[in-house]
């Protein structure tokens, strides 16, 4: 995993996929809108997927589920060589842990 924080785009070498996630949320309303999108290593679009929904959880944890969702998403289509980038650099060091002080982290 990766972050690209204020960067832009970089295309891939052949092979992986590349799984971008976005996700913003109205405190005011709860409502959280959640953008994945799926790449090749020419930029064509594979997959996406988008979803909003009432959210209690805090933001790095929705992110964490999100990748979660983004890896058996990919599964399901088969893809071997995946590369999930992230806004938080706070949930890829998480996830990248052997072991997590946040359980509903852990995937």
């Amino acid at each position: 995993m990766t972050t690209t924080v204020g960067m832009r785009w970089k295309p891939l070498q052949p092979g992986p996929i590349k799984i971008n996630i976005g996700l913003d949320r109205n405190s005011a309303t709860r409502k959280t809108g959640i953008g994945v999108v799926a790449r090749d290593c020419d930029a064509k679009i594979s997959k996406s997927w988008a979803l909003k929904e009432n959210s209690k959880n805090n933001r790095d944890l929705k992110v964490a589920e999100v990748v979660r969702l983004a890896l058996i998403k990919a599964a399901e289509k088969g893809w071997s060589k995946v590369l999930i980038e992230v806004e938080s650099k706070l949930v890829v060091e998480k996830l990248k842990a052997r072991n997590c002080d946040h359980f509903e982290l852990a995937i």
